[in-house]
């Protein structure tokens, strides 16, 4: 007896061949990699233990989109939620993009902030990126890794010293 919802939405499929070809080898290769793993589980049912309280067929009735990667937030949104003071280094990402307008730009010599998209051949990423979460065994983990495009990036070499307080604002904004 399967424990899947038997049809899996094109739509949460669909978005992978847009951007099929982005990024080094490797990580088109997670990612197709992710997607046919996904497709060959598809989307858990309530009938797996793991997801025996939480049902999933909401999902599969409703259409989302990628993120457009225009920047909504203003100044005065990231005040609000700062935990440090005025002086700090900031870096904010929306929506898994880094905002450049609202981030600072005076880092220190070996830090590197950005967009994941941009830095996909960077060694950090090689080693770490889809190396810690079961693709394998969980099909939620290998539908959003089949979706991998972007996200954010930091990275600190080593023996790099920053004594100016800093705050990374990842944040997921949604607007109606």
């Amino acid at each position: 007896m399967s424990t899947l919802i038997q049809s899996v939405p094109e739509y949460l499929t669909a978005n992978t061949a847009t951007y099929k070809n982005t990024g080094s080898d490797a990580i088109k290769s997670i990612r197709s990699g992710a997607l046919a793993r996904f497709e060959e589980m598809g989307v858990p049912t309530t009938r797996n233990e793991e997801w025996k309280y939480t049902s999933l067929a909401e999902l599969t009735n409703s259409t989302f989109a990628p993120f457009s990667g225009k920047h909504t937030l203003t100044k005065d949104e990231v005040v609000r939620h700062m935990l440090c003071g005025p002086d700090a280094l900031l870096f904010v990402f929306e929506n898994g993009k880094l905002n450049k307008a609202l981030s600072s730009t005076n880092l220190p010599q070996g830090v590197l902030i950005g967009n994941i998209a941009n830095h996909f051949d960077h060694p950090a990423v090689h080693e770490h990126l889809a190396k810690h979460a079961n693709v394998s065994g969980e099909a939620m983990i290998a539908l959003n890794t089949a979706h991998l495009l972007d996200g954010a990036f930091i990275h600190v070499g080593p023996n790099v010293e920053c004594n100016t307080p800093h705050s990374s604002s990842l944040l997921e904004w949604w607007r109606e």
